[in-house]
């Protein structure tokens, strides 16, 4: 049977937020960012809205790595949350998106447990089956890619 890339949104899709797309094909899962969003005035005392993450939960041993793209927090704000809880996998991401979620996991306890995997542009990595080359973008933060 031929292998399918299977793109799965978990957020982020017509939304401003939660962003979080998860990569599998074969045996091999690549998450893409987890965010947060953050709730609207129809939803008082609400704080933050979180992706579903059953699914990475459900399939935590085959995930290879959680890539982050930028620091905004509707692409790194669920990381603190969630990284447990998807069995720590190794964090890519760039120097300054490092320093914003650091922050975050430091203030739940987490600030020196988790070592990151530092991105260069125009610098590939493999993640299992997944070849990946990340390359700067241009956004209203900076180390984007």
């Amino acid at each position: 049977m031929m292998k399918k890339l299977r793109i799965i949104p978990l957020g982020g899709i017509e939304e401003v937020g939660k962003n979080c797309t998860v990569l599998e094909y074969g045996d091999d899962i690549v998450v893409i960012d987890l965010g947060i969003d953050f709730p609207g005035p129809d939803l008082p005392g609400i704080d933050y809205i979180l992706p579903d993450i059953a699914y990475l939960e459900e399939n935590q041993e085959r995930i290879k790595g959680l890539v982050i793209t930028h620091g905004h927090l509707d692409h790194i704000g669920a990381i603190s949350y969630y990284i447990h809880k998807i069995g720590n996998p190794p964090i890519f991401t760039t120097p300054l998106t490092w320093g914003l979620i650091s922050d975050r996991l430091a203030e739940v306890g987490l600030g020196h447990k988790i070592k990151p995997n530092l991105m260069k542009p125009d610098q590939g990595f493999s993640l299992g089956v997944f070849k990946i080359t990340p390359f700067r973008v241009v956004h209203n933060i900076p180390d984007s890619m």
